[in-house]
């Protein structure tokens, strides 16, 4: 949820004139070793705990003039001290670097202006990084601590356990300072980096880039396909080529390849009466001359030969229907592109080429896995054909969303008499949606029962969504509320006193019309289908006639 959204007039008078906002991120300091330097008064802090005496007494010894080390001491301090030999540091394995850099740094002045504060927000101006905490009743930010922004060298995402949304910014004076946004969603530190960047690009020079992106990846990923395609074609017929031996060539081959062979003990040629003595290993290593003759005579028989063969073969088979799958691939994609242009970036809309080459590849592993299992019958086989299984469970969903999404919501918009877009390279811009791609795919527009609405697929960094967005009937302040959970009450969040007013009527509303979490805010209400399979037709119309009903219900609130 982004917080610029639930209270951009809070953070305007935040900044004050002059300024714009560009992303703001609820945010902790992060855990990880820290390597700031302490100030005087930081040390006095840290000591005041104790007792009067054995505070001066420390302060004293802290702000004294270093003496010579004495000789026990250098040793200590080389074992278990600063100068150690030993240098794990449990914090830094876990965490990294949480914060580094001089008393009075940038890192040190934003760190102390963390401490003891509580819901810190991280807000990226055109002219300021600010630290702000953010009170509740009512609802505002005060400054913590700033910085120019021309004091950030660089910054960018370094995700680590139970913190995937840490943010580390280099400021110009050397110092480090990592933040932590989630544990494990990092869309709060995307838009913190993104808008830390050194430069900040124009819309149009965003979708261009974007556009520019998506046909370098398409054409990236079609000549990737031909080669890996020839690579494994080639591969996979060696392999068989091979492996097919008659039993006459393996006969011979098998005598050739022990009639040629003579044992070796330490480097040098056995004789027929030496013997051969290994200390340690398997215990299987040394022996006779007769002995190591006949395991090698087991192992290059005739029989472990044609096993050998078979197992080529097995590669080979398994090389070449990959191979026939990414050239599949290949060929889809080139129609795909030809079809749509290679303008189109891949992520606006479902793949439904792609679906079947992955359904393909999930009952192929299936498949193999039974039939392996037959055969072999370990544990190895038995974990493929499992996760066979279960991918073709998958790819079988992900067709059934590419075939709604690219031929039922086409037929659904023709059957109302909505008009349908495939692909649509800046409308997301236009709506004014931040910390997505400019693009959509699958774009529905048209009225329902009066009022214009707005369907469409849209891409974010890790996941693509279905949108649903439709008009109101008059102007309601920000509002979200979040899903029906059964357990609890339902939540929902509004700047307005307004909707404090009529908290219960809201829910109430929600809960008869629209049990999903959905947005309001203006003269518009929308919401993201979340479920793991693309909505068909029929879903859309029910979640666009709540959306309409609850939009209804919000506006005829009574004004407060």
């Amino acid at each position: 949820m982004d917080p610029l959204q639930l209270y951009p007039a809070e953070f305007q008078a935040l900044v004050g004139d002059g300024e714009t906002v560009r992303a703001a991120a609820h945010c902790q300091r992060a855990f990880g070793s820290d390597r700031l330097e302490r100030s005087p008064e930081e040390l006095e802090r840290l000591v005041g705990f104790l007792p009067v005496r054995l505070r001066d007494q420390a302060l004293a010894a802290l702000r004294a003039e270093p003496r010579p080390e004495r000789a026990w001491e250098r040793v200590l301090a080389v074992l278990a001290g600063a100068d150690s030999v030993i240098r794990f540091d449990v914090d830094q394995a876990i965490g990294g670097i949480a914060a580094a850099g001089h008393a009075g740094s940038c890192a040190a002045r934003l760190a102390d202006g963390m401490r003891d504060a509580g819901m810190v927000h991280l807000v990226v101006t055109t002219e300021r990084l600010v630290l702000a905490g953010m009170d509740l009743d009512p609802v505002a930010f005060r400054p913590l601590a700033d910085l120019p922004i021309g004091a950030v060298l660089r910054a960018r995402r370094e995700g680590r356990f139970l913190q995937r949304g840490r943010v580390v910014i280099d400021f110009v004076d050397l110092s480090q300072l990592a933040l932590m946004t989630g544990i494990f969603g990092t869309g709060r530190a995307d838009r913190i980096v993104g808008a830390l960047a050194v430069r900040q690009r124009t819309p149009h020079e965003e979708a261009s880039a974007a556009i520019h992106l998506g046909v370098n990846s398409r054409y990236t990923g079609l000549v990737v396909r031909f080669v890996l395609a020839g690579v494994l074609l080639l591969a996979g017929w060696q392999m068989l080529a091979h492996g097919s031996t008659t039993e006459a060539q393996r006969a011979r081959e098998s005598a050739d390849l022990i009639a040629d062979y003579r044992p070796t003990c330490d480097g040098k040629t056995m004789g027929r009466r030496d013997t051969c003595l290994v200390f340690g290993g398997s215990g299987d290593e040394g022996g006779s001359y007769q002995h190591m003759m006949d395991k090698y005579a087991a192992a290059n028989s005739p029989e472990a030969l044609a096993e050998r063969d078979r197992n080529w073969r097995v590669a080979g088979t398994v090389a070449l229907g990959l191979g026939g799958l990414t050239l599949l691939f290949f060929i889809l994609s080139l129609i795909e592109a030809i079809r749509f242009g290679t303008g189109q970036p891949q992520e606006a809309t479902i793949s439904y080429q792609r679906r079947i080459v992955g359904l393909f590849v999930a009952v192929g592993m299936a498949v193999g896995g039974v039939a392996l299992i037959m055969e072999v019958g370990n544990f190895g086989t038995w974990l493929l054909a499992i996760a066979g299984v279960l991918f073709t469970a998958g790819a079988v969903a992900g067709l059934v969303s590419a075939w709604r999404t690219r031929i039922g919501r086409p037929r659904w918009a023709r059957k109302h008499g909505y008009t349908y877009e495939h692909f649509n390279k800046d409308l997301m811009e236009r709506l004014g949606w931040s910390n997505v791609r400019p693009f959509a795919g699958g774009v529905v527009t048209g009225t329902y029962r009066d009022r214009a609405f707005l369907v469409f697929d849209y891409a974010e960094k890790d996941s693509r969504d279905t949108a649903l967005v439709i008009g109101l009937p008059g102007e309601v302040p920000p509002l979200v509320v979040e899903a029906k959970e059964k357990p609890g009450a339902r939540l929902l969040t509004g700047t307005a006193q307004h909707w404090a007013n009529h908290a219960t009527q809201v829910v109430a509303a929600a809960d008869r019309h629209y049990p999903w979490a959905f947005k309001a805010s203006g003269k518009t209400i929308w919401a993201k289908y979340d479920e793991f399979i693309s909505p068909s037709g029929k879903r859309l119309s029910k979640r666009l006639d709540g959306l309409h009903r609850v939009g209804t219900d919000l506006v005829a609130l009574p004004p407060s």
